[in-house]
């Protein structure tokens, strides 16, 4: 197993669509109410939703990377997962169909969705130690990934 990346992450972008909308406290009408404590915003649960889908495609890129050697590019498009809940795992069509049958022989309930349905898309600009940069841009989406 590699343990060591050769590479230097320098920058990764990863694009979950969500909306931001974070619920607030309503504004305090009186000096009285304005005394009181407020309290602390609280995200949306798809929000959280969504930022723990950010976490898991971070940690499958970054594991792409470092376990199984691939570059940035072939990180990005390599197929994905995503825990739903329990061993329910959502997982996109491209899985080779004995990748899917290990896993549910494992007893985890797989639900193949199409690649743009939620797995997020990312951009990876890599520094080379020999010198210069490697970058990748995930075929999912448009994007860029670009450094000098």
């Amino acid at each position: 197993m590699r343990t060591s990346v050769s590479h230097r992450v320098i920058a990764l972008n990863w694009c979950v669509c969500v909306s931001r909308k974070i619920s607030r406290a309503p504004a305090a009408e009186s000096c009285l109410l304005a005394r009181q404590p407020q309290p602390q915003p609280q995200p949306q649960p798809q929000l959280q939703l969504q930022l723990q889908l950010q976490l898991q495609l971070q940690l499958q890129f970054l594991l792409n990377l470092a376990v199984r050697g691939m570059d940035p590019q072939k990180a990005l498009d390599t197929p994905r997962w995503r825990w739903l809940r329990g061993l329910e795992v959502a997982v996109e069509q491209r899985w080779t169909q004995h990748a899917m049958a290990v896993l549910s022989a494992r007893g985890h309930r797989l639900i193949a969705q199409p690649e743009l349905s939620g797995f997020g898309c990312g951009q990876a600009v890599l520094c080379n130690p020999a010198g210069g940069y490697v970058a990748g841009s995930d075929s999912r989406a448009d994007g860029l990934a670009q450094g000098y």
